[in-house]
């Protein structure tokens, strides 16, 4: 019979492993792919607006414009708790930053460990999956080469979302704890990076699928609801800004774009396939080195097993492995081939990098992996013990491919050049100015060559003023970096665009002040208003906890 201690050991293997992967993060000064300081930039900026507003905002106030609705349309939540964690520290958003870059390594290892002991496996086998997917090549080549905090985030978040609702459907009783992990799982997936918001959707619904097919038969309705509520109410919390990007998303700049594939050169087989992590840095990457191979080793070790186990393994199992296998085989299928993603309808279509599909291919080879540790316990003793200690070098050989390919990671800028040259100056690794800016409005030339600057220096404010004085009315090109749809212009008429997004306007003549301020817009107060009830919500439920455990014990204590 195994002890505590002999059980509580082996947790030092994911101590272990996190703080491996996040010592060179921690002691090191460099940022790392090309993203990671801008980043860190936006995490400091909504830091700012809540320290100096009282509550996030939809907008990045600063040289690259005055309110650019960069948190409208990209992670507005997530920005909003790392930077309300940085404020809380007083300003200190490089030590939040790094500390929740620890924080979701830990959720990701701890989801994929969570469901391989729901799945039966106890000690060391338990942490296979979680080591497996945490030093897989495209995880940390989005925590380290390419500095994809968002992309991060929401990649830790699907083991986490998947353990959590898979407790939730085969529990007869609702775990608090599970509930509040699959509440975490879907807030931080859905607020954090959209395209992972709409693929890992579909990843997840192809789960479920293989699932259903597996088990052959429909959790009971009661713990379906329950599922489908905490989600509900995690994307709720959401609606803040997730309403406005359903509103306008088609309405910006990057939405104009064509929907084309880019680096697809890094999509053939001889990268994914290849059993070596060889980095490759794209053209114009700023910085970054991306590895996109597969978990080959592990792939093979899994087929292998359940290969080998086939005979006398589980009916459930071999199913299992038969529905991670062609999963596998669809996002590998997908990961290679650009041309395929580029004919998806909208949104699938917009997913920028092929190589972001080896996120959800990787995945399946993790499910793979850990449907082969399960099997493997049908075999006799000394065969189960060649396998097992082969998916122990497996393991290791990730292990060590991961912190060869951390220590190559580069370093894009110095860490203070991340926050700019002042607290409202972008960083000089800033690339995408303009992205969330207006592409709906007409483009119109200005009458003078002098744009119109509405000045953002000082405090974050809700409103922004200039004033001016002109002969004659003029047309003017302006610093607004927003539609009229999101902000209010006082002083002068918004005529339309320039070709970069920024708001055209006509200024009468004589004096007058120009004023910019937040549009309290139909998708802006609903969505608020849906988030705070969502988040009043989930307070009363935290304080009914402890509330119904205290009522328990009183219960069982009376005669």
């Amino acid at each position: 019979m195994r002890t505590r201690a002999a059980v509580a050991g082996w947790w030092a293997i994911p101590a272990f492993v996190v703080l491996a992967l996040m010592t060179p993060m921690v002691v090191q000064t460099k940022t790392y792919g090309g993203d990671w300081p801008n980043h860190l930039w936006l995490v400091h900026q909504q830091g700012l607006n809540i320290q100096d507003l009282g509550r996030p905002s939809l907008y990045v106030q600063s040289s690259l414009g005055v309110h650019l609705p960069w948190f409208a349309f990209y992670g507005g939540t997530l920005y909003a708790l790392v930077g309300g964690l940085g404020a809380l520290l007083g300003m200190r958003s490089l030590v939040a930053y790094v500390a929740c870059y620890a924080l979701l390594v830990a959720a990701a290892y701890a989801g994929c460990s969570w469901i391989a002991r729901q799945c039966g496996l106890r000690g060391w086998t338990a942490h296979v999956p979680g080591a497996l997917y945490v030093t897989s090549a495209y995880y940390v080549t989005n925590a380290y080469g390419r500095g994809a905090f968002a992309e991060t985030a929401a990649t830790s978040a699907i083991p986490v979302v998947l353990a959590a609702g898979m407790h939730l459907l085969r529990s007869e009783r609702a775990s608090p704890p599970a509930i509040l992990a699959l509440l975490a799982g879907i807030v931080v997936m859905s607020g954090s990076h959209s395209i992972t918001l709409v693929w890992g959707s579909v990843f997840l619904f192809a789960v479920v699928a293989v699932a259903l097919a597996v088990q052959r038969r429909l959790p009971p309705p009661a713990r379906m609801l329950r599922v489908s509520s905490v989600v509900a109410l995690g994307l709720a919390v959401n609606a803040w800004f997730l309403l406005p990007l359903a509103a306008n998303a088609s309405r910006t700049q990057i939405a104009a774009q064509p929907a084309a594939m880019q680096y697809t050169d890094l999509s053939s087989p001889s990268s994914v396939l290849s059993l070596r992590r060889h980095a490759t840095q794209p053209d114009g990457g700023r910085g970054t080195k991306v590895n996109a191979q597969l978990p080959i080793l592990a792939i093979a070790w899994a087929a292998g097993t359940l290969a080998l186990c086939a005979a006398g393994g589980r009916g459930t199992w071999r199913r299992w492995g038969l529905g991670l296998g062609a999963l596998l085989a669809l996002f590998t299928w997908l990961t290679l081939s650009p041309s395929a993603v580029e004919a998806l309808p909208g949104p699938l279509d917009r997913l920028q990098f092929p190589y972001r599909i080896s996120t959800y291919a990787t995945l399946c080879a993790i499910g793979l992996a850990l449907a082969a540790l399960v099997a493997a316990r049908t075999l006799p003793v000394a065969r189960r013990r060649v396998v097992l200690g082969a998916v122990v070098v497996v393991s290791l050989i990730g292990f060590g491919q991961a912190m060869a390919q951390i220590l190559d990671a580069p370093s894009s800028s110095q860490r203070d050049l991340a926050f700019g040259t002042s607290p409202n100056h972008a960083p000089v690794t800033w690339y995408a100015p303009l992205d969330y800016a207006d592409a709906s409005a007409p483009q119109v030339s200005p009458s003078v060559p002098a744009p119109l600057i509405v000045p953002v220096d000082g405090p974050k404010r809700e409103r922004y003023s200039v004033p001016v004085e002109i002969p004659r009315e003029e047309i003017m090109a302006t610093n607004i970096a927003a539609g009229p749809y999101l902000v209010d212009v006082e002083g002068a008429a918004p005529v339309g665009r320039t070709p970069h997004g920024t708001m055209v306007v006509r200024v009468p003549s004589g004096r007058r002040t120009v004023s910019v301020s937040a549009k309290d817009s139909a998708a802006v107060r609903i969505g608020s208003a849906i988030s705070i009830v969502a988040v009043a919500v989930i307070g009363l439920g935290l304080l009914a906890v402890p509330a119904r455990a205290v009522a328990r014990r009183a219960r069982r204590r009376s005669p």
